[in-house]
């Protein structure tokens, strides 16, 4: 999605390169240059991050083939293609351990502390009943944002010790030829320890992915339903609506971004730097000049990027809400595999299914984590509104 990869770089503040008079000192040059390098690195960080989780996406979900495809080969009573399918699960596991561990460490953990120090002080900041109430959601939203964040470095930890007692044991010796550290029973008891707790640490963080989906994806729809209300009498539901995002605007940038994709509001140049920003007010360009809407069409033009902002974020919900979901199935399914250590067609057919939900997972993970692939099934999803029709 755009604003994931764009809505924490500097380049939607851009430096405001030339004075009122057109001029600028040697320092003001000085200073706009350096903005510009640094944000045009930002930007390049933070796309360089979204491919990253891009990648961690894709080998989680060929880790989780590989199992399903061990799994349906013993059933089908193939043990050589079940014996090099079973070979990648732990190699996979070994990339996408460090990596998960790694990337909270460095940026997501800080990254969700970060926002919620901010609700903390959006809520000290907070003077009426209303500010107070919806700042305390911010707050809850984004603790339950640390606690999702922590789980996924326990679920990194978790799957690098996976992958280690799975190379320790003798089936893996057996393919890459050397001497197991582990003998066959005490293999798969270490096995399915791993395994079931790395099945209850997706559980746990399914359950919290899930509460903060929903937490979020009704204080959008809500906030959707008020703007759609707008919209029922004729030429003054403009005014209406507007009005409506006035108010929005009034609140605070953190009180509409928490309802409106901003990248659904804003128009970048080649260089992705924002030359545009359409507010209720009126447009307003990179110097900071609003020009207020003088027609209809254009007002229209602005309330139709407002509502396929607010779709956009609950389409970003709802996604979230299918993965949290899948996720808490999967993790259920990986705790009973991890009971019935003794083996049989049970835990094969369990291992088969739990495989195609983490599959599943991974993959719509990738729509999530990459803004291109999210920005399609938003343009494929989103139709213009009935309520245009009408006026």
């Amino acid at each position: 999605m755009t604003s994931k990869v764009s809505e924490n770089s500097p380049l939607l503040n851009p430096p405001l390169l030339l004075l009122n008079d057109g001029e600028s000192s040697v320092s003001d040059k000085v200073h706009a240059v350096a903005e510009k390098v640094q944000g045009n690195a930002d930007f390049k960080l933070t796309i360089g991050r979204s491919i990253l989780y891009v990648i961690i996406d894709g080998i989680g979900g060929g880790r989780q083939a590989s199992t399903g495809i061990g799994a349906a080969s013993l059933l089908a009573g193939i043990p050589s293609v079940a014996r090099v399918a079973n070979a990648i699960i732990p190699i996979g596991l070994l990339i996408t351990g460090p990596l998960c561990a790694g990337t909270a460490i460095a940026w997501t953990i800080p990254d969700a502390r970060k926002n919620l120090k901010l609700a903390k002080e959006e809520l000290q900041e907070a003077s009426t009943p209303e500010a107070k109430k919806e700042a305390l959601e911010a707050v809850q939203i984004a603790e339950l944002g640390v606690a999702n964040h922590g789980l996924y470095l326990a679920m990194g930890v978790t799957q690098t010790a996976a992958g280690v007692t799975i190379m320790c044991g003798p089936e893996a010796a057996h393919v890459f030829h050397y001497t197991p550290l582990l003998m066959a029973h005490a293999a798969t008891i270490a096995t399915s320890v791993t395994s079931a707790g790395l099945g209850a640490i997706y559980v746990a963080r399914g359950t919290v992915m899930l509460t903060r989906a929903v937490k979020n994806y009704r204080l959008v729809h809500d906030f959707h339903n008020n703007f759609q209300a707008c919209f029922n009498d004729g030429q003054e539901s403009l005014e209406k609506a507007i009005e409506l995002m006035e108010n929005a605007e009034k609140s605070g940038s953190a009180y509409l971004d928490r309802r409106v994709d901003a990248s659904c509001l804003t128009e970048k140049d080649e260089k992705n730097k924002i030359v545009k920003t359409y507010t209720a007010s009126g447009v307003k360009d990179i110097n900071g000049t609003i020009t207020a809407y003088k027609t209809t069409e254009e007002k229209l033009n602005y309330l139709e990027r407002v509502d396929k902002g607010i779709f956009t974020e609950e389409l970003k919900h709802k996604v979230a809400m299918v993965i949290a979901s899948v996720m808490i199935i999967g993790g259920i399914l990986a705790i009973i595999s991890a009971a019935i250590f003794t083996g049989g067609i049970a835990l094969l057919i369990i291992a088969l299914v739990s495989a195609i939900f983490f599959m599943s997972m991974e993959y719509i993970f990738i729509a999530y984590d990459s803004s291109s692939v999210f920005n399609s099934l938003r343009d494929r999803l989103y139709h213009k509104p009935k309520w245009f029709q009408k006026l």
